[in-house]
């Protein structure tokens, strides 16, 4: 899809071109009758031309087409313009769309309409555009571009100036685009990609305020990929593990099993039930939870949010069911308020 032929003087404009992504840049595919091996992509030229090379040549075509077009029935034999070509004998075979010089233009009435034929010139023999059968007062509206040098340069300076996929003539081309990795729609993806949204959603409700738990947060709102989602979630995972591990250091057992024990706080939380009375106790500090079962009377009148101190001997050593809390397991605990 050059833009210009040598032969024409005017400034030349260069589009970018990529290998066919369908071939392989081979220009032979698979087989079929009609064309045999060529692909059917690029037709055989092995290049396609770029996204951002056809939004620039799209705009030039505009340009071209509405400031230089002029009816058929005007042009004269050795005038240049900007059209395709097809052979006339035997089976169509269309030429790309480039510069040409007019040798002659054949016009056949038909009483109420016209046929126009423009022949122009090729190293080979000769090359025809047809234009189709139009009313004879409507002539004008069959139109090419006509070549007008000045103004063709004007048009490709502009449109060289303004987009990525053009230049001009002696200029370097621009930087190969970079293709960009489109996150896959298929229907696995799309759930792998929701369990990942599930998962964050579970993990980041562990997570203590800050920039990560903000950043969860906002990706919840706006999903990302699978593999965003996946890289945010192993970031999340380790940032909660290097909490519970905080969390952990800092606490200390009420005392070694065997021994006597005494733990003034806070009760956090208080069970019944046909087994007695639960009670976890964490002191001011939170460094030190006790656990005690018991039935005695005093336990029946303690709160949660109440003050107290429990004591008891130590049966055990444990870590709570959120792995944040080393628990303290008292029996015979004794309830006095604080």
């Amino acid at each position: 899809m050059t833009a210009t032929a040598p032969a024409i003087d005017a400034l030349t404009i260069r589009f970018e071109f990529e290998d066919c992504t369908r071939c392989g840049g081979t220009g032979h595919f698979s087989f079929n009758m009609m064309e045999g091996t060529i692909c059917r992509r690029c037709r055989g030229r092995k290049r396609t031309i770029t996204r951002r090379g056809n939004t620039a040549y799209t705009r030039w075509k505009e340009q071209i087409d509405a400031r230089l077009s002029t009816p058929v029935v005007d042009l004269k034999p050795g005038d240049v313009v900007y059209s395709d070509a097809s052979n006339v004998a035997g089976m169509p075979v269309f030429y790309p769309t480039r510069w040409r010089t007019v040798v002659r233009i054949e016009r056949t009435d038909h009483g109420d309409s016209t046929s126009l034929t423009v022949v122009f010139r090729a190293r080979n023999g000769e090359e025809r555009v047809h234009g189709n059968c139009v009313p004879a007062d409507q002539l004008d509206t069959f139109t090419v571009p006509r070549l007008d040098r000045a103004l063709l340069k004007e048009i490709n300076r502009k449109i060289a100036r303004r987009f990525i996929g053009a230049w001009l003539g002696g200029e370097e081309p621009p930087a190969p685009r970079i293709p960009r990795t489109r996150p896959s729609t298929s229907p696995e993806d799309r759930a792998a990609t929701a369990y990942q949204l599930r998962t964050l959603h579970r993990l980041a409700e562990d997570l203590e305020a800050g920039p990560l738990k903000e950043e969860a947060a906002a990706f919840q709102e706006n999903p990302g990929t699978f593999a965003a989602a996946s890289d945010l979630n192993g970031r999340v995972v380790a940032e909660v593990e290097a909490q519970r591990k905080r969390h952990i250091d800092r606490q200390r057992y009420a005392g070694p099993v065997g021994a006597q024990a005494s733990v003034t706080g806070t009760v956090i939380r208080r069970r019944t039930g046909s087994w007695g009375v639960l009670l976890v106790v964490q002191d001011d500090a939170a460094e030190v939870t006790a656990v005690a079962f018991t039935r005695s009377a005093a336990a029946h009148e303690v709160a949660e949010q109440d003050r107290v101190t429990l004591t008891g001997t130590v049966t055990a050593h444990e870590t709570g069911w959120n792995g944040r809390t080393k628990e303290t397991k008292l029996r015979q605990a004794h309830i006095t308020p604080a």
